[in-house]
């Protein structure tokens, strides 16, 4: 390998490096309300049939819309959020 490639991928490599502690940085600056993952499955997928059948559905969100639930999932867990607050100060 050349050292003009070398030289190219050490930057490659120094630049994504960089990226991914600003990222880093950005989650512990800025972490996220919603815990897990999220997963999206169109609801047409044989998956669904295969994977949760009878009480399992009960812990699938089925929606059309991806953003208003998460909205509604931030929603509740400041609410909790609150509720625990409330809860800790009462006990005192």
């Amino acid at each position: 390998m050349s050292d003009k490639i070398k030289k190219e991928l050490e930057d490659i490599i120094k630049e994504i490096t960089e990226e991914a502690k600003s990222v880093v940085k950005d989650y512990a600056d800025n972490p996220s309300e919603i815990s897990g993952s999220t997963i999206s499955i169109h609801d047409t997928s044989p998956y669904l049939e295969e994977r949760w059948t009878g009480e399992s559905w009960k812990k699938v969100i089925h929606t059309d819309d991806m953003g208003k639930l998460l909205k509604d999932v931030e929603k509740h867990n400041k609410n909790r959020k609150k509720q625990k607050k409330l809860g800790n100060k009462q006990k005192k």
